[in-house]
């Protein structure tokens, strides 16, 4: 091959691209970086078209380059992000700013959204209009997407935070607070002003746990686990007062901040306290239950005895005795305590049962009376007693409405009570206890000593004794029930809680005064019942029989056998039974025999209730008697919802039993 050079001619020069000069190659490579960038890049017309787009940003929409010439920015952009670009747009075109940028979300051509951040400069032409819009797209839609999850984190446990019902705090290093949710500002009565002033956790809470909790604190910073996690603490209310809180502490992993819960445990101490007192006061009210079991079973063998001994003292006096025989007056001084012993077994069974005791007319002066006759035998010698009653209440002023037992009880309390407060060491001390009575009117509510009770007429009752008295805060808390100033088992703290309940109970008040070294005044206040005479006891008359046949049944061989008797002094036919079974054979064998029957009720087999079921069965018009030393919750009413026509309580005595049986004979029951 030959070397075209060897001929002697010179080869031809090149031709040259007259427009391949600086610019063109200048051009070339503006051209070649607008396409092969690895951002979005575009050229925006004014009103937002697509003049030209690069590959990035034809990829970043799932568009080709051709496709995106054919539709404008705003276009692809979501709706509410629509008004964001006009605007920017506006600002650039009328405000002079060449260069701006915004964050929006643009539609993928395959639906979902990118979310775009977009960099653009005006470029304007030599007479300064707008001419196009160079704009760089980045695509910022997983930083966003962090950020949103970031928020909806933080947001979460904000919301935790604020809303766990519980007190939270984040505690930094040097024990500042740093955040707190409301429920700490509730629970330390602190301002949000304060809070946010990162005060630190020292100030909220009480003097003697502080040191606790800071040992607490260093420990947790050297070792997480040398501390312990939950631990109770006092807290400050803000009011003075302080929470008893139970208070978790966490280290915040990875920093040196902690989190505390301080979870209010007042009232949950409160109600464990009441619970605690609940529970006491149940077990007392069960031994008061047991005791009152107990005692109706004794009452109703005492009355089954006091029964005989009445009985029979009384058939010896009115059916063998001359009224100037010698054991006359002995006799009847068995008949006086039988009586006593009676009433005294009566007011033991009103203490077993539950239902309360029927109201009615009473001259106090009288109770009293009768109270401080049981009382003195109970008082040692050293001990006075003063009674004081009004003339006005002696002659019958003073008559209240109430239970005659039941205010009964409130003396011989408070005298119980003024008692023991003069009783040294051994019980001897000594002193004098007084006793008044008189009247006293109420000016009125909200007026006077005590100003609950309406206004009125009151019978007031004053016991007082001549002991060391009291200190104010022991007065306080007197009528508290449990509350006692005595030594373990010397009493149970009821006495004096009985009395108000039951002061109140008649629509009373009571008022204490007392100081060391002056003794103590109870004063109780009883609203009079005007225009009511106090209850009398009836006449007693022996009215006798008229041959009446009388079937007679109770389990006691003695009370048969003195009621048989008495019975018949008075003028009856009777037939007595052990058994209710046999008594209950005999009336259906003949049952037009009997004009009435006189029944126990606690007896085996069959029960008094029970037996008269069966007798009015076969004889709807039979008058029966039911008598009882202990009836337990039966009453009165009940009775006669069965057809009863009276019911006596044992023992009875003769003039009783004898004006009842006629009575209901006669038709008058």
């Amino acid at each position: 091959m030959g070397d075209a050079r060897q001929g002697g001619q010179r080869p031809a020069a090149p031709k040259r691209d007259v427009g391949a000069g600086p610019v063109a190659r200048e051009r070339d490579l503006y051209q070649s970086a607008f396409t092969q960038a690895s951002l979005g890049m575009a050229i925006l017309g004014p009103t937002g078209s697509f003049l030209a787009a690069n590959r990035h940003l034809a990829e970043m929409l799932g568009y080709s380059e051709h496709e995106l010439k054919s539709r404008g920015l705003a276009e692809l952009a979501r709706a509410e992000d629509r008004v964001l670009l006009e605007e920017l747009w506006r600002q650039m075109r009328d405000q002079g700013i060449r260069a701006a940028q915004q964050e929006f979300r643009l539609r993928h051509k395959l639906g979902h959204l990118v979310w775009a951040l977009m960099k653009c400069t005006l470029v304007r032409d030599p007479k300064g209009r707008p001419s196009h819009l160079v704009c760089l797209f980045l695509d910022v839609t997983r930083r966003r997407e962090a950020e949103a999850a970031l928020l909806e984190s933080e947001e979460k446990y904000r919301t935790i935070f604020e809303t766990s019902g519980t007190a939270m705090i984040i505690i930094e290093e040097d024990t500042t607070v740093s955040l707190a949710n409301n429920e700490f500002i509730a629970l330390t009565g602190a301002s949000r002003e304060y809070v946010d002033s990162r005060p630190s956790w020292r100030e909220v809470i009480a003097e003697d746990d502080v040191e606790r909790m800071l040992a607490y604190h260093r420990l947790r910073r050297g070792d997480p686990g040398a501390a312990p996690r939950a631990y109770e603490a006092k807290v400050k209310d803000g009011r003075g007062g302080l929470r008893q809180c139970l208070v978790t502490v966490g280290v915040i992993p990875g920093t040196a901040r902690s989190v505390a819960s301080l979870l209010d445990l007042t009232g949950l101490k409160r109600a464990e306290a009441e619970r605690a007192r609940l529970e006491e006061e149940l077990r007392q009210a069960q031994k008061m239950e047991a005791i009152g079991t107990l005692a109706g079973g004794v009452a109703h063998d005492f009355n089954n005895i006091l029964a005989s001994i009445l009985g029979f003292t009384e058939i010896a006096l009115h059916d063998f005795l001359e009224p100037d025989h010698p054991a006359r007056r002995p006799l009847e001084q068995v008949v006086k305590a039988c009586r006593r012993a009676r009433d005294l077994a009566g007011r033991i069974l009103t203490f077993s049962r539950r239902g309360a005791e029927e109201r009615r007319p009473l001259n106090l002066a009288g109770v009293v009376a009768e109270g401080l006759e049981l009382l003195r035998a109970s008082l040692p010698s050293t001990i006075r007693i003063r009674v004081e009653v009004a003339p006005e209440v002696a002659a019958g002023a003073g008559v209240v409405l109430g239970e005659p037992t039941q205010l009964q009880q409130v003396l011989l309390n408070l005298c119980a009570n003024a008692a023991q407060a003069m009783g040294g060491p051994g019980g001897v001390q000594g002193g004098t206890l007084g006793v008044a009575l008189d009247l006293w009117r109420s000016p009125g509510p909200e007026v006077g000593p005590l100003p609950e009770l309406e206004p009125g007429r009151y019978l007031r009752l004053t016991v007082s004794d001549t002991g060391p008295g009291m200190e104010p805060r022991v007065v306080e808390r007197v009528f508290e029930p449990y509350f006692t100033t005595k030594s373990h088992g010397e009493g149970t703290g009821l006495g004096l809680a009985v009395v108000h309940g039951i002061v109140k109970g008649h629509q009373g008040g009571i008022q204490v005064e007392s100081a060391p070294g002056r003794g103590s005044v109870f004063r109780v206040f009883l609203p009079l019942a005007p225009g009511l005479a106090a209850d009398e006891p009836a006449p007693k008359q022996a009215e006798r029989g008229r041959g009446e046949r009388l079937l007679l049944v109770d389990d006691e061989p003695e009370v048969v056998e003195m009621a048989a008797t008495m019975l018949a002094n008075l003028g009856y036919q009777v037939r007595a039974f052990e058994s209710s079974p046999a008594a209950l054979a005999a009336f259906l064998a003949a049952p037009a025999e009997f004009d009435m029957a006189i029944t126990d009720q606690t007896m085996p087999l069959l029960t008094g209730v029970e037996l008269t079921r069966a007798l009015l069965q076969a004889r709807p018009d039979l008058p029966v008697i039911l008598c009882s030393g202990y009836s337990g919750t039966l009453e009165a009413k009940d009775v006669e919802a069965l057809g009863i026509r009276r019911f006596l309580s044992k023992p009875i005595d003769r003039e009783e039993l004898a004006r009842c049986v006629r009575e209901v004979l006669g038709g008058r029951a």
